[in-house]
């Protein structure tokens, strides 16, 4: 059994290619979040430069004797929303998260160097405590044909299996798996 475990860990959980597929799809939803984010940014910048031009042109209106309540106002508001804009601008740019293109074959030797360091002796003894800590029982028993082993799991270890791997303990034994 616990072999059996130990080699579902290595070979089903989290297999490469679907982590490939992760990867894949996660950077390519990062890129267009990040577009996105910058497509606004540099919009929110060319306002903020047509608010300076429009600032400039009413200090200069100022400069030159013009002083009515409402080019007052209109400069009062557009200093206010220049602030604001300013305040969002000094944000700095959010940064992408970049996974490592070799991610799934890291991730596959990172699991087997599990499974190898789970046969050693000095630390094996704990490793399978923990395992065995998430089966609350594994019964054992033939089909009718009294051949064929049966093999019934209870416990978390089923549902990390499962999320991992769907159906991945039917493979292994495809008649009976409780959860």
């Amino acid at each position: 059994m616990e072999d059996a475990v130990l080699n579902l860990l290595r070979e089903r959980l989290m297999r490469p290619d679907a982590v490939a597929e992760f990867v894949a799809a996660y950077t390519e939803a990062v890129n267009s979040d990040r577009n996105a984010e910058l497509d606004v940014r540099k919009a929110r910048e060319k306002e903020h430069a047509g608010m300076d031009r429009r600032l400039k042109g009413l200090y200069d209106a100022i400069a030159d004797g013009f002083r009515t309540a409402g080019i007052l106002a209109q400069l009062e508001e557009l200093e206010r929303k220049r602030s604001q804009m300013d305040a969002e601008l000094s944000a700095p740019q959010p940064s992408t998260v970049r996974l490592h293109p070799r991610l799934s074959e890291l991730y596959r030797a990172k699991v087997t160097d599990l499974a190898i360091n789970l046969q050693d002796p000095t630390i094996r003894s704990r490793a399978l405590d923990i395992l065995r800590g998430l089966i609350h029982r594994v019964t054992v028993r033939l089909l009718a044909d009294g051949n064929t082993p049966v093999l019934e799991l209870e416990g978390e270890i089923v549902a990390m299996i499962d999320a991992a791997e769907p159906k991945a303990l039917a493979v292994v034994c495809p008649h009976r798996v409780v959860r």
